[in-house]
């Protein structure tokens, strides 16, 4: 059999059938393509994971009180870390920088407008060790600190919803 004859043979064979050649060329189409819009969304949260352990820093090191199932929890008899602990964990060799912080949920309210969000207390080296990029405004300073000054960073999603467009 020539090659000519069976390709007389397969376009008589699609033709006489077009029901089931077009359902066929659909499954083909449709399996080609979840194949790969899945390999695409894989990509995306794989690069997505990727960024978010980046930003977190490849050389940071969280230390917190043992006994809890979440971050900062404390079970009964364990006792909480104090400055002291993060000084001495300063004066470590091979120790770049140190930031403790402290956090809660709070209700926040501007204006008319409130939301709980979580806050974060924290020292001005915090921005060093939590690789913080600020938008607008600065972020807490040295001097600020050194006089326990009331001030605050807000993050873009809190900014947002209590002030809108508006200059907090």
């Amino acid at each position: 059999m020539k090659i000519t004859d069976l390709l007389q043979e397969t376009r008589s064979s699609l033709l006489a059938n077009k029901t089931r050649t077009g359902l066929t060329v659909l499954g083909i189409v449709i399996g080609i393509a979840s194949v790969i819009i899945m390999l695409a969304i894989g990509q995306g949260a794989q690069q997505s994971i990727t960024s978010t352990i980046n930003n977190l820093g490849t050389n940071v090191l969280s230390v917190q009180p043992g006994g809890g199932s979440r971050p900062g929890q404390v079970s009964g008899d364990t006792k909480p870390l104090k400055i002291e602990d993060a000084d001495n964990i300063a004066k470590l060799k091979n120790v770049k920088d140190v930031s403790p912080l402290v956090f809660t949920r709070q209700q926040v309210v501007a204006g008319d407008k409130n939301m709980n969000i979580q806050i974060f207390g924290v020292p001005a080296s915090y921005e060093v060790v939590g690789n913080i990029i600020i938008g607008d405004g600065s972020f807490i300073s040295q001097r600020q600190e050194r006089n326990f000054s009331k001030v605050a960073v807000l993050g873009s999603t809190a900014k947002t919803d209590l002030f809108g467009n508006d200059n907090p």
